[in-house]
């Protein structure tokens, strides 16, 4: 019996993770590029694994008005200027310096999936000149700056409700 248990156990979860599939938006670019000449991008939303990639007009609620941010090296994130392409869009950034950029998305659509709130995320490095190592003190930077900025409006609005 603990046989044929453990043997449905195993089909049972085994089916589930072949059926199931969960949308996603990327980026893809070459993840190595050269000082003053164009880098390209381009931002898709479909099944990653499976390699389908939706028509812009059938992406999932707002996710279209999303936001592409490059991270700099020791500078502020550059909104990155976006065309769209019918299933995907398309940008590029020409890189000033040696370094470690990266590219992100964060999108919070404005409806639910049901009763979930979902939030599509995407990081991509890309490293510009001669680098054996990604170097995240690009993004490190903006980090603790975010952080900060939300506990101090968190410690504000504490202070409000008194």
């Amino acid at each position: 019996m603990k046989i044929l248990t453990s043997l449905f156990a195993f089909l049972t979860v085994l089916f589930y993770c072949n059926s199931s599939s969960a949308h996603a938006l990327w980026i893809e670019s070459a993840p190595h590029g050269t000082v003053n000449q164009s880098h390209d991008v381009k931002v898709y939303y479909g099944e990653y694994v499976t390699n389908e990639r939706d028509q812009i007009e059938k992406w999932y609620s707002d996710v279209k008005d999303f936001t592409l941010l490059l991270y700099v090296p020791g500078k502020a994130p550059v909104k990155v200027q976006l065309t769209n392409k019918g299933d995907h869009f398309s940008g590029s950034f020409q890189p000033t310096e040696q370094g470690t950029y990266f590219l992100s998305i964060v999108k919070a659509p404005k409806d639910l999936g049901g009763q979930t709130k979902y939030e599509f995320s995407s990081l991509m490095p890309v490293v510009i000149g001669k680098s054996s190592k990604l170097d995240y003190s690009a993004l490190k930077i903006h980090y603790r700056l975010s952080c900060s900025i939300q506990q101090m409006q968190k410690k504000a609005l504490a202070y409000r409700l008194r």
